[in-house]
């Protein structure tokens, strides 16, 4: 969970994503290949998706050919994924109460979501629906900054963050795995890509994010029409830019 954040406002703004879910799949960015590779294996597992959203990773881990099933709490993101074509097996689940037999996988992955669990009531959860050194695979997808426009667009996300949901959330969530004595020997590896974006795609990466679903709508307004003249300001006549991002990835093995 974000540091300074109480539970009752996480549980608010976690659930909000159910809300956009259509703009979510079209909007966020994808996994690469090699960080789902890197997080699961080699050889088919099979894999417990967490906190599937969309099914961004989810569909990366089925191509790979694994046995997947996708667990999402909102019923939202659930029909969106299906809606994509992405056929695995998939329940309605939240991390703190999973309906698994214990040992049912081989891995269980969590993309850009590990920060919304309550990591005491989540974490033996995982370890219980995971076989004796099974693994536990963590990835955000985080932007990069190296350039003038992907900064600009970084300070103005910042400028609109409650405090709050300020810091490192995956350095956070990694910490609380680290400290658990259900799991050990992490390893860290990360894989950079790029998502092309047009102006409606970058608003729309901005409206899929929780606080700002959370604002008011003359507020939302307002930052909308910021984020189209940034890309305006910055693709000068072009139709889209690359918007450079790091998939940082962890893997925990279960004791």
């Amino acid at each position: 969970m974000p540091p300074d954040l109480d539970r009752g406002t996480q549980r608010r703004l976690s659930t909000s994503f159910d809300s956009g879910a259509s703009t979510y799949a079209a909007s966020r960015p994808a996994y690469p290949v090699k960080a789902g590779a890197w997080l699961v294996g080699d050889v088919p597992a099979y894999v417990l998706d967490l906190a599937a959203g969309t099914g961004a990773l989810t569909s990366v881990l089925e191509a790979l050919g694994h046995h997947v099933v996708a667990a999402e709490h909102g019923l939202s993101m659930l029909s969106t994924m299906r809606s994509t074509g992405c056929a695995v097996p998939s329940v309605q689940a939240r991390a703190e109460a999973l309906p698994f037999a214990p040992g049912s996988f081989d891995a269980v992955t969590v993309a850009t979501a590990f920060h919304w669990f309550d990591a005491a009531a989540a974490l033996p959860q995982i370890a219980s629906v995971l076989r004796t050194g099974g693994r536990l695979g963590l990835v955000w997808n985080t932007r990069d900054e190296p350039d003038v426009w992907p900064r600009r667009f970084g300070e103005l996300l910042r400028s609109v963050q409650p405090d709050q949901l300020s810091g490192n959330w995956a350095t956070a969530s990694v910490e609380e795995v680290r400290q658990s004595p259900l799991f050990e020997r992490p390893q860290y590896c990360e894989f950079r890509h790029t998502q092309e974006v047009d102006r409606d795609g970058l608003i729309g990466l901005v409206a899929s994010r929780s606080y700002v679903t959370a604002m008011e709508l003359h507020r939302r307004r307002e930052l909308f029409e910021r984020v189209g003249q940034l890309f305006d300001a910055a693709a000068d006549g072009g139709q889209s830019l690359g918007l450079p991002y790091r998939a940082q990835c962890w893997v925990f093995d279960r004791r």
